[in-house]
């Protein structure tokens, strides 16, 4: 009840503008209209075209009483190619993109986003800094996985140290996948991702990292929540990545 009560809240702050391909251009937005009157919070916020005739989403003035509008496109690409996206006029209006990938998904990696292709252009600037402090690790050893991945399928003899890249990347990718309407706090990412990318799961069976994922955050709820609330206000100093190290080995022995 409560998943659909905040699912309601959210659509009823939204305006979706609908461009499906197979509908051809409706009127609208996407056809190129000069202006779009809509309403947010009570008042008309107007989103103009600017000189190159592309959309872009709006942030009110002061004067207006502040707060911005998010643009948030959703496009199907063909056999998922992003060559497709890139010339199209949504690409200004957006600061990255999150790219779906049917391969993934059907592979059971859910929610399926390719991490290589996914790009943000304020990069960690929106990140909490104790998070960001985690993922530019995870993401170089994502990509170093996904290109390894393909070659070990040849059946080629690999060394051990290709063999923990293969290993290591296996568990991310575990860590990363995430139940429907099962959100996670920015406090609980950054601790499995740091827990995954020092090693601590690289001797666990990859079947069984949910069932360590879960001992974690059981624990943090019922013993670490006022340290999870201060680790998350800055960077991950050297004394906290201690603490966290700590009950990472605290979690790990009951495996």
């Amino acid at each position: 009840m409560m998943k659909s009560k905040l699912l309601l809240a959210a659509l009823a702050a939204s305006i979706v503008f609908s461009a499906n391909v197979s509908a051809g251009k409706p009127v609208g937005i996407a056809k190129g209209v000069m202006d779009v009157s809509v309403k947010h919070d009570g008042k008309t916020v107007k989103i103009t075209r600017n000189q190159d005739n592309k959309n872009r989403a709006a942030k009110l003035n002061d004067e207006l009483g502040g707060g911005s509008l998010t643009a948030l496109p959703i496009i199907e690409t063909q056999a998922d190619d992003l060559t497709a996206y890139i010339p199209t006029n949504v690409i200004s209006i957006t600061d990255g993109q999150i790219f779906l990938n049917s391969r993934l998904f059907h592979s059971g990696i859910r929610p399926a986003i390719n991490a290589g292709l996914s790009v943000s252009r304020v990069g960690g600037n929106a990140q909490r800094k104790a998070m960001k402090s985690v993922t530019g690790q995870l993401r170089v050893a994502l990509a170093q996985y996904t290109e390894l991945e393909a070659f070990a399928k040849f059946g080629s003899d690999l060394d051990k140290a290709t063999q923990a890249q293969l290993t290591r990347g296996r568990r991310l990718v575990e860590i990363l996948k995430q139940s429907q309407y099962s959100p996670l706090s920015v406090a609980k990412q950054t601790f499995i991702i740091l827990m995954a990318n020092e090693g601590y799961l690289d001797k666990v069976e990859v079947e069984d990292v949910l069932k360590v994922e879960e001992e974690l955050y059981s624990t943090l709820d019922s013993e670490y929540r006022d340290f999870m609330d201060e680790m998350i206000k800055d960077k991950l100093t050297d004394e906290t990545k201690e603490k966290m190290r700590k009950i990472f080995e605290k979690v790990i022995s009951k495996f």
